[in-house]
């Protein structure tokens, strides 16, 4: 305080505070985070086969593959053979031990009806036992299922299970899609791409 009226003084830092403000409204490539046990159904727009799309995935089994032990979450992924950007995402999780079987029998990746026809009975019995065990609260391994290629588990009980919003099974799914309406209608949490940059919503 100075003067008669004891009048607030500025001090040369006065302004700094509201510059910073203004400079930091907006964060550019700030890591999202995702609750998965709350959010079972994600959508990530840009279309299949997206360098943007891939990136985002790629950083997410990144994430699980350092934060998360394979006792702890099991990827799955079902995928386009055909599309190069899907085999390369396959690719990576082909070498994550997330994505084996419990017993390690199966590989929990899919680029074709031959191979989605071999996983489908193992993942379904699995999640229905864990579905068993969840009544008392969350179940381990939870699994986190990549939907690049819709048409390998559309009409499968899987199918139905990953749009399901009752929360009976320990999984949680990301569908990839060209738009919103691509997308399953229980996407709640998008990533979508909006101009040049990814939304988080």
């Amino acid at each position: 305080l100075q003067g008669q009226r004891k009048g607030v003084a500025q001090e040369k830092l006065a302004g700094e505070a509201e510059k910073l403000s203004k400079e930091f409204c907006m964060l550019n490539q700030v890591p999202a985070v995702i609750d998965f046990f709350e959010n079972r159904q994600m959508g990530i727009t840009g279309g299949p086969g997206s360098l943007k799309v891939e990136e985002v995935i790629l950083q997410l089994l990144m994430q699980i593959a350092a934060c998360l032990c394979y006792t702890e979450v099991k990827t799955v992924c079902f995928y386009n053979k055909e599309r190069k950007r899907d085999e390369e995402i396959a690719s990576c999780l082909r070498w994550m031990s997330h994505s084996w079987s419990g017993d390690k029998t199966v590989r929990y990746s899919a680029g074709c009806e031959k191979e989605a026809a071999e996983i489908l009975p193992v993942l379904t019995r699995e999640l229905m036992r864990e579905s068993e065990i969840m009544e008392a609260g969350v179940s381990l391994p939870w699994y986190i299922v990549l939907v690049l290629n819709t048409e390998l588990i559309r009409g499968e009980p899987l199918y139905q299970w990953l749009t399901d919003k009752e929360k009976k099974y320990p999984v949680s799914a990301v569908f990839v899609g060209e738009d919103g309406q691509a997308l399953p209608k229980s996407c709640e949490c998008l990533i979508e791409k909006q101009k040049q940059e990814g939304k988080s919503c």
